[in-house]
């Protein structure tokens, strides 16, 4: 149940977790971003109402606020690389694409 699931030790302020929902920017204002994979640290309950008791306000590096995520969205392990996106790269890694 997702009362059990907040009140694991994994879902606590100041944990780390990992987003393993689907890669969305919110508002143009808000300039948040969720990429799958990202790693953040639980800050404390969630703040809007759709997501009170069933998830928790998470701090992603690149976001300047907090961003609510459903339980469900959140993992307490990194998810596998493979599956983080068909494109993945390092910094300073460049793709070549050749047309036929």
């Amino acid at each position: 149940s997702a009362e059990l699931a907040l009140s694991s030790p994994a879902m606590r302020a100041g944990a780390a977790v990992y987003y393993i929902g689907q890669s969305i920017s919110q508002t143009a204002n808000c300039r948040n971003r969720l990429l799958h994979g990202a790693r953040g640290e639980v800050v404390g309950p969630a703040i809007s109402k759709r997501f009170q008791g069933v998830g928790v306000a998470v701090l992603f590096p690149d976001n300047k606020t907090s961003v609510d995520c459903f339980l469900d969205e959140l993992s307490s392990h990194e998810p596998p690389r493979a599956l983080l996106a068909p494109f993945t790269f390092e910094q300073d890694e460049s793709m070549f694409i050749r047309f036929v």
